[in-house]
């Protein structure tokens, strides 16, 4: 991986690391709940991913919905916080408690050293709870290398025993033109936020990757999806 990115991906998570102590309280516990061991591995060859948002929830919750972007929802407004600065604590305020929502989890890699972000090849664990009722999981989190794409996995069925694996595809947010300057993005040491109507494609859909557009390189910054791999254990009977 360019030198150059890891340093400033190193540099973007120790900024990262002040706004993911005020996420802390968007974290919400339940202690009755159903246990889970949830580990996240990067799968992509040069793309780090900045830190995560885990939620349990009802069928009825949507983390987001592919198509025009809101920006007068809080909640889209926060995810596209998180695909353009890596930061997941607007994200987490505004979904905790929102309607169907059981826990909200902000990943702050309690394995590695702050700061908090995982590089190719990395993989980190956290614990989980889900409430009877409310056992459908969702994820979110930036991939650092680029304007504002994020990766998700949606609604997924919390599994009843024993574990489950699945993949989290790239978004693109909408919120920010996909540059490809290494100035333009976390990666690069500037976590500034631009507001969702900033000359941005305007709809969530799926990310077309990079293109050398800009000072990144494809070789080593492209992917194809998934960009991550989710495992899930239940941990109690």
């Amino acid at each position: 991986m360019n030198k150059t990115v890891l340093k400033g991906a190193l540099m973007s998570a120790i900024i990262l690391s002040g706004a993911l102590a005020a996420s802390q309280a968007a974290v919400a516990d339940d202690d009755d709940g159903k246990s889970y061991e949830v580990t996240i591995r990067v799968a992509t060859r040069g793309q780090p991913i900045a830190p995560s948002v885990f939620v349990t929830h009802d069928s009825r919750f949507s983390m987001f919905d592919v198509g025009p972007a809101d920006d007068m929802d809080p909640r889209y407004v926060g995810l596209a916080m998180l695909a353009e600065t890596g930061s997941p604590a607007a994200l987490a305020g505004a979904i905790d408690g929102a309607h169907g929502v059981d826990t909200v989890t902000v990943l702050l890699a309690p394995t590695h050293p702050s700061p908090p972000i995982l590089f190719p090849g990395d993989s980190n664990s956290t614990i989980i709870t889900a409430s009877e009722g409310k056992l459908s999981f969702s994820a979110v989190g930036m991939l650092a290398a680029t304007n504002d794409a994020f990766y998700a996995v949606r609604g997924v069925a919390l599994p009843k025993k024993g574990s489950i694996t699945v993949h989290g595809d790239v978004y693109d947010a909408g919120s920010e033109p996909n540059t490809e300057l290494l100035s333009d993005i976390p990666a690069g040491g500037n976590d500034a936020y631009d507001s969702p109507d900033a000359a941005g494609e305007g709809h969530i859909h799926v990310h077309a990757g990079i293109h050398g557009a800009g000072t990144l390189d494809p070789a080593t910054h492209d992917w194809r999806n998934p960009a991550v791999e989710i495992t899930i254990t239940r941990l109690d009977d």
